[in-house]
């Protein structure tokens, strides 16, 4: 007497009707048995893939020290900078303020930082807004700042600081 069992045309055809269905059902965790058929270990499913967890925010809160460049030197001088920043989610604000440039470059800014870029405003008094943009990084920021302008006087003569470059670093 052998160990293998043969298998009739009858048995045969429903081994093999057995793994078709299986088949075409999907694994549900049950085993299809029978004459001939071994039973057989479900393979596992490979993990369901998750979304990535959004990318945190750059934070930009607290001192930067730096340099902004005219974009009027015959006017105004370019001189050291310093901004002081909150940030709350991407929204981020505070001030800044040029220690020796004669134009009184600064004001207070209110932006937002996405994936690593900033756009905001900066005020001066009734100087702007003006438009300031640029890469944002936890250790650096490269922004440009458009000119702050004041409304325009009766006489129809318009006054305005000029904008320029930001190199701010901490």
């Amino acid at each position: 007497m052998t160990s293998c069992m043969t298998l009739t045309t009858g048995t045969r055809w429903m081994a093999a009707f057995s793994v078709v269905l299986a088949a075409a059902c999907g694994d549900r965790g049950n085993t299809v048995t029978g004459p001939g058929v071994r039973a057989s270990t479900p393979t596992p499913l490979a993990p369901t893939p998750t979304a990535a967890a959004p990318a945190a925010h750059s934070d930009l809160s607290g001192d930067w020290q730096g340099v902004f460049t005219t974009n009027d030197p015959a006017d105004c001088h370019s001189g050291n900078t310093h901004a002081q920043l909150t940030q709350t989610g991407d929204h981020v604000t505070g001030t800044i303020s040029t220690v020796t440039n004669s134009c009184g470059f600064g004001g207070f800014l209110d932006g937002t930082v996405t994936e690593g870029h900033f756009v905001g405003t900066l005020v001066h008094g009734d100087f702007g807004p003006g438009r300031v943009s640029g890469p944002a990084s936890p250790r650096e920021m490269h922004l440009i700042a458009a000119d702050l302008r004041a409304p325009v006087e009766a006489d129809g003569s318009g006054r305005l600081t000029p904008g320029g470059h930001l190199d701010l670093q901490r």
